[in-house]
């Protein structure tokens, strides 16, 4: 019989390594790829069209932030979701295509919150693709659950809807190019709560354990990380095909 000390430890890992690892990883890799891609296109198609490709993208990943800052209790000093792109100036340096300045307070939730607000981008894009795929592609919807869960699979792959179809293709391609890559200062803003936040989810998997939740709070841990990392998998498919086009097309420039 385990110990409330074995429980505990195992439900902090089992939520360190599935349910944060595994969406951090695939929110990571999106994030790098979303670089990747944003620079080819200023490359092949000047600075501004990375507004025109992922504009949307870009909108949704500061309101992430801003969302995100406000649950913590951080004050809004200033925001602004989307640099118009004939405002944009590429010799300026560390020039923002949108920014949410924010205040937090000298408390835990405060500071454990500055991980979620420099990442808030990878989980509010997770969010709204999951959102968008039921709407515009459920078949791959089902099509996830069923590689992830066991649910039943669907029929075909095929678009019923094929309005619907490229409505989530465009949807899926701003958030994809602008909504994922994580800036220097998200990095530094996420850097910085990451010991508070360790210490409160041990807290958290301590009374977990002491309440007999050990087995449901790991179980949950696994199905939560395991339907997140399938849900970027279609974006992480978009952009690959993206990316992949465009170095071909800067490769014979």
């Amino acid at each position: 019989m385990q110990t409330a000390f074995q429980t505990a430890n195992h439900i902090w890992l089992a939520w360190l390594g599935y349910g944060l690892g595994l969406p951090l990883l695939g929110g990571l890799l999106l994030a790098g790829l979303s670089h990747q891609c944003k620079k080819l296109i200023v490359t092949l198609f000047g600075w501004q069209a990375q507004i025109y490709g992922g504009g949307l993208g870009v909108m949704l990943h500061e309101l992430s932030h801003l969302l995100v800052a406000l649950l913590f209790g951080h004050q809004i000093v200033d925001f602004q979701l989307l640099v118009p792109p004939w405002k944009l100036n590429p010799q300026a340096e560390g020039q923002a295509l949108g920014y949410v300045v924010h205040q937090g307070k000298n408390n835990w939730w405060s500071k454990a919150g500055n991980v979620f607000i420099g990442l808030a981008p990878l989980f509010g894009g997770t969010l709204v693709l999951w959102l968008i795929t039921h709407f515009g592609w459920p078949e791959l919807a089902q099509f996830e659950q069923h590689l992830l869960t066991g649910a039943t699979a669907p029929s075909t792959l095929l678009p019923t809807h094929w309005g619907r179809w490229g409505i989530w293709l465009l949807l899926t391609l701003q958030i994809a190019i602008g909504g994922f890559d994580l800036s220097p200062a998200d990095y530094q803003n996420a850097s910085a709560g990451v010991v508070t936040l360790l210490i409160g989810l041990y807290g958290f998997s301590w009374l977990g354990a002491l309440l007999g939740f050990g087995g449901t709070l790991q179980q949950v841990a696994q199905q939560w990380g395991i339907l997140a990392l399938g849900w970027l998998g279609s974006a992480l498919l978009v952009l690959l095909v993206v990316t992949g086009l465009l170095t071909l097309l800067n490769g014979h420039r």
